[in-house]
């Protein structure tokens, strides 16, 4: 396995050097050969470094894809240019980055319902998203419409998450206001919370929206994935499948 220094480890070299060597470009001192010592480039701002330890995170999992957490040690190798290394430390970590989707069914035009939906997921996400992890939101109803791409700014996906409850539905395909004088929650069915019968010309393309979500946004990511739903009812419309 042919290992790279990671993002922090290199963070962390420039904050070391940074402060025995402020300007752009490092210089070597003289005797200044050990290992983690900065060597001069001579492109200006470039510094390279040895380093004695990098970390390798790693997931395994059985024939099954479930997760496997109680292997030790001596059960793995690592070699770096085909040599063997020696492992320095090894631990078990459960704090995987988590790369998790919400998806907010919209297709209703009342205000209060949007704003639960709004609410709900703000404060899903205040709760379980660190700023390590990183989150997305998608809407859907008659179309499937990114509300923020992946970030890990909290605050950025509490506002858009909250911004459905704000105004008219999103996704919604456009409809003649006098051929509706009531506003209802489309649908097919009843809805839980109330158990009202609902417009059964609704979309709502929750199929679509999870491919969406799974193949635009998780499919490449690495560490813990999921998709929180919040919906008012099953899926109708989407070209996809479950």
């Amino acid at each position: 396995m042919r290992i790279r220094v990671g993002p922090s480890v290199v963070i962390l070299s420039l904050a070391l050097c940074g402060l025995a060597a402020p300007s752009a470009s490092f210089s070597q001192e003289p005797g200044a050969e050990e290992k983690g010592a900065p060597e001069k480039l001579s492109q200006e701002g470039a510094f390279r470094s040895q380093v004695d330890l990098v970390s390798v995170y790693f997931t395994v999992r059985d024939d099954k894809k479930r997760l496997v957490s109680d292997l030790g040690q001596d059960q793995f190798v690592v070699a770096e240019d085909g040599q063997n290394q020696t492992i320095k430390f090894f631990a078990h970590h459960s704090d995987v980055v988590l790369n998790v989707g919400i998806l907010l069914d919209t297709g209703t035009n009342m205000s209060w319902l949007l704003g639960e939906e709004a609410q709900a997921s703000a404060d899903f996400l205040r709760h379980v998203v660190r700023h390590t992890d990183l989150g997305f939101i998608l809407s859907y109803a008659s179309r499937v419409e990114t509300l923020q791409l992946a970030t890990s700014d909290i605050v950025l996906l509490r506002q858009q998450a909250e911004s459905i409850g704000k105004g008219a539905a999103i996704g919604l395909p456009e409809k003649d206001a006098s051929s509706e004088p009531g506003l209802s929650l489309p649908g097919g069915g009843t809805v839980g919370i109330n158990g009202k019968r609902v417009n059964s010309s609704r979309e709502a393309h929750l199929y679509d929206a999870v491919r969406v979500g799974t193949h635009r946004y998780l499919e490449g990511e690495i560490g813990r994935k999921a998709v929180v739903i919040v919906a008012l009812s099953g899926d109708a419309g989407s070209e996809s499948k479950l």
